[in-house]
């Protein structure tokens, strides 16, 4: 039979790796041609990607996220059509643009591990997924870096979904994870009396009452800091501490 505090300790564990997702909708669009950026191509209905053109996207991160607890994010783009089938690339966006000015086309960054890697696209009307949490937890530690991402391609041709373009397509999203009560569990290991730094009496990792004690003020305390847990998970949290240490 598994050792109560290992049983707990596992249960944690599962717990603290709960993620709530979040999805960030795109909050400006656009596509560069050369060098240039215009307002036409800021309200078009779709984003061009080539050779010649990157498409431009910017996300608004939801404020109160530590880079820490972010588990996940995940960029997902629309390919409306497919005239020339290649890949594509994601790429860091250096230098300040907007969707509604013309001027000169953002900087755009090399190729780097924190985006690595392509995705082919060969047919029209298809979801592709990029694996951005590395640049997402660069944004957060420092938001003014947050100047958006570049969609290139050396050998495609391809149209992707716009936020202006709601019959083309599906515009850009960014789906995060956060692991909203990984702050209450990763610094503890319960089965040696210990919860985030907090002593437990040795033998009591039996007890219920002992456990929930100093367990369920800790849980309970993340609701004044961000990001707040739902009542839902502070009583899931609790309820198990109570379930497995009664065994």
């Amino acid at each position: 039979m598994l050792h109560p505090g290992k049983l707990l300790l596992s249960t944690l564990l599962i717990l603290g790796l709960t993620a709530g997702a979040t999805s960030i909708p795109v909050s400006e669009d656009s596509f560069s041609s050369g060098t240039r950026l215009t307002l036409a191509a800021g309200k078009g209905t779709a984003l061009k990607v080539s050779d010649k053109n990157a498409a431009l996207l910017r996300f608004d991160l939801p404020p109160g996220i530590a880079a820490a607890h972010l588990q996940a994010a995940t960029l997902r783009l629309y390919v409306a059509k497919v005239s020339k089938p290649g890949s594509l690339q994601v790429r860091k966006v250096d230098s300040d643009w907007s969707e509604e000015s013309s001027s000169t086309a953002p900087l755009i960054g090399e190729e780097s591990a924190a985006i690595p890697g392509s995705l082919p696209v060969q047919r029209s009307k298809k979801f592709v997924f990029f694996d951005i949490r590395d640049t997402v937890r660069a944004w957060l530690n420092d938001p003014d870096s947050n100047l958006g991402l570049a969609i290139v391609s050396q050998d495609a041709s391809v149209l992707l979904g716009a936020k202006e373009g709601s019959g083309v397509g599906y515009p850009a999203e960014l789906e995060i994870q956060v692991n909203t009560l990984l702050p209450v569990f990763s610094g503890g290991d319960p089965s040696s009396g210990l919860l985030l730094g907090s002593a437990i009496a040795p033998g009591s990792i039996g007890s219920s009452h002992s456990v929930s004690k100093a367990c369920c003020p800790k849980i309970s305390g993340l609701a004044q800091s961000p990001p707040r847990p739902s009542r839902r998970e502070l009583s899931v949290a609790c309820s198990w501490v109570l379930r497995v240490c009664s065994q």
